[in-house]
């Protein structure tokens, strides 16, 4: 803190030789101290270190590799929940758009299925409509085929789909230690339920996302 020398300053006498100042008249022997002129002012210089500038890079490189890995693994999740989504979503609609098609199949034409491929072929005789389902490991796909005398539907219902399975069962019931379960058809002329599951597989880095799915259909149309 500066301080200011505090000067002793002469006491004031008039300028002529009666006492006190004449009217209007003023010291000239009035020394007034005039601050900053001329005056070299100094202050201190304040600043940083070498090592506290070192240890605040340092925090600083810490605390932006924190905010960078959490935003990067609160990114990551996002996308893992978004495509169990997305692949729950699919598996449904296949689910539904199949139990409703199945249904009212009257029989089962063909069935062929394999490591590679799988293939289902079905009639609905009531409505003159030929149904089939393909499923190609290569192509990770499963297409519905819908024929009729005035329309031709493909429809993609599954894509990444690794496995793909149809089995046929009668209606009859085999008990196992209390479990029951359906006797697979001897022939496809017995087959009034059809049986698949299928497996879809997606990659997110080098986290692997998969979603299984199993089911039973009874063709209630189907003709004796």
């Amino acid at each position: 803190m500066r301080t200011r020398a505090r000067q002793n300053l002469p006491e004031a006498s008039p300028s002529h030789g009666g006492e006190g100042w004449g009217e209007g008249e003023c010291s000239s022997n009035y020394n007034v101290p005039v601050w900053g002129r001329g005056t070299a002012i100094r202050g201190r210089q304040y600043g940083f270190t070498l090592m506290e500038l070192l240890v605040a890079t340092a925090v600083g490189s810490i605390l932006a590799a924190i905010l960078f890995t959490l935003t990067g693994f609160g990114q990551r999740s996002f996308a893992i929940v978004a495509n169990d989504s997305q692949l729950d979503a699919k598996s449904r609609y296949a689910l539904d758009l199949l139990s409703r098609e199945l249904k009212q199949a009257t029989k089962v034409i063909s069935l062929t299925t394999n490591s590679t491929s799988a293939t289902l072929v079905l009639t609905n005789a009531n409505s003159a409509i030929g149904i089939s389902l393909t499923w190609s490991a290569q192509d990770r796909t499963l297409i519905l085929n819908e024929t009729g005398d005035t329309f031709l539907t493909n429809k993609v219902l599954l894509t990444a789909c690794d496995q793909c399975n149809f089995t046929p069962y009668n209606h009859a019931l085999s008990l196992n230690m209390g479990a029951a379960s359906l006797i697979p058809a001897a022939t496809l002329n017995d087959c009034k339920v059809i049986g698949f599951s299928w497996s879809c597989v997606t990659n997110i880095g080098t986290i692997t996302n998969r979603l299984s799915q199993s089911s039973q259909i009874a063709l209630r149309n189907k003709l004796n």
